[in-house]
């Protein structure tokens, strides 16, 4: 938690966590981040859009298009899905990795073999 705070607090920008997309869509164009506007928020058409916030700002002004919050939800769960899909697999592959790097036998056998050197030298 602790680490988290440090990290926000080194980023110079304020969190705010009303969405799961606060602060992590970074414009491709010019790399400003994202930020959200409710567009007819007292009518039926209600509806957030996310857009670059460098849209507004300055001479040269960001280009990149309106994104639909409803549809970044909607790929979102879709990529989920997919992942979940493919889950055995990624589980079973991040196991066969963590056990090759967690892997200490030969340091071990390194490690005695110093050990048997230095006691025959008296070292």
């Amino acid at each position: 938690m602790q680490m988290e705070i440090q990290r926000r607090k080194n980023l110079r920008r304020s969190h705010n966590c009303c969405s799961p997309f606060s602060e992590k869509l970074k414009c491709g164009d010019c790399g400003e981040y994202f930020g959200f506007k409710v567009w007819h928020s007292n009518s039926k058409y209600k509806r957030t859009i996310w857009k670059c916030n460098a849209r507004f700002k300055g001479e040269s002004r960001c280009a990149t298009l309106n994104l639909y919050e409803q549809r970044m939800k909607e790929l979102l769960f879709e990529a989920l899905g997919i992942r979940m899909e493919n889950q055995e697999t990624v589980v079973g592959d991040c196991r066969a990795v963590m056990e090759e790097l967690a892997d200490c036998s030969a340091i071990d056998a390194e490690l005695k073999a110093v050990r048997r050197k230095k006691e025959m030298t008296g070292g």
